[in-house]
């Protein structure tokens, strides 16, 4: 009897027995049996054909009846059918785009193949075990998986999603004067967004935020959307120095003058950026010349941008 001697199960699998008799023009009847798990056979002369979809050993038994009435010693064969290797999936199948998978395979099998859409596909890795693909997702993807456990190969597929990085619309003042504070918003580019800033270690939720930093401070900020994607940036508080002005070489200098006398005055800085405007709207000019009715006080404000 020409059989195979294994094979793995499958849907209405066929197994095809072959006899082989010396003298076929004698033969009458070829009498086919088969024992094991659930299966059915079709029997045609000396082909007999057996549809199978549950694993395990069968042993399959054939006589033969000649025109004689006459029968044979039956004669004996052994096949068995295997398990596929069952395979799930764990993990996650949704991601931040930019973000690595983590998939695992459950089942029982001693290797694996992932490739990309189909099994003509790009080999993405090798695996068995506990080995999880941790490719990184930029887009919707998927992915065939064909594994093996030693006798049998399965496959399946899976489709894995990932979500865009949200982004941020901070506003407000970057740049103030020392001993100044500033008011900066924080909010997400889309419906749902939401913006933290990184206190000490942990996340605080943020809409707007009074800033008033003694010098110029890095702030870590973040911003979530509702798929839990996350961006990380940072805010940069420059705080500027007040410029130093001196008015007539002196600072805080006072003068003596004698009625309908004129005087100069001057202001200067030692940041050449400075403007100057003076009080009783005498102007923005660094030098300017006064001559006052009575003892007056004169203020010069100084701006350095």
């Amino acid at each position: 009897i020409d059989a195979p001697k294994e094979a793995c199960e499958g849907d209405d699998m066929n197994i095809t027995l072959t006899a082989d008799c010396a003298d076929k023009a004698s033969v009458q009847n070829y009498n086919w049996s088969w024992t094991g798990a659930s299966s059915d056979l079709t029997a045609n002369n000396e082909t007999a054909n057996i549809a199978t979809k549950v694993a395990g050993d069968y042993t399959y038994t054939l006589t033969i009846t000649d025109n004689n009435n006459c029968t044979s010693q039956a004669k004996e064969g052994y096949f068995s059918v295997y398990e596929k290797p069952e395979i799930s999936f764990n993990g996650s199948t949704q991601y931040c785009k930019g973000s690595p998978a983590n998939i695992g395979i459950n089942g029982n099998m001693s290797s694996f193949v992932w490739y990309t859409n189909d099994a003509d596909g790009s080999i993405v890795m090798s695996g068995k075990g506990d080995d999880k693909l941790t490719e990184v997702i930029n887009g919707q993807s998927v992915f065939y998986v064909e594994a093996s456990n030693g006798k049998c190969n399965n496959h399946s597929t899976i489709t894995v999603d990932t979500f865009p990085t949200p982004h941020f619309n901070i506003t407000g003042n970057l740049e103030i004067c020392s001993g100044k504070s500033t008011v900066i918003t924080f909010a997400g580019t889309k419906a749902g967004d939401k913006c933290f800033i990184n206190e000490g270690g942990a996340w605080v939720q943020v809409s707007s935020r009074t800033f008033a930093p003694t010098v110029t401070t890095d702030y870590l900020v973040r911003v979530e959307s509702q798929k839990y994607c996350t961006n990380d940036t940072t805010i940069r508080i420059e705080v500027k120095a007040l410029p130093e002005v001196t008015i007539n070489d002196m600072v805080n200098g006072s003068a003596d003058i004698c009625l309908n006398d004129k005087i100069p005055l001057s202001a200067a800085s030692t940041d050449p950026s400075t403007t100057f405007t003076w009080s009783n709207s005498l102007g923005t000019d660094a030098s300017i010349e006064v001559a006052p009715l009575a003892t007056t006080t004169y203020t010069v404000s100084a701006n350095n941008g």
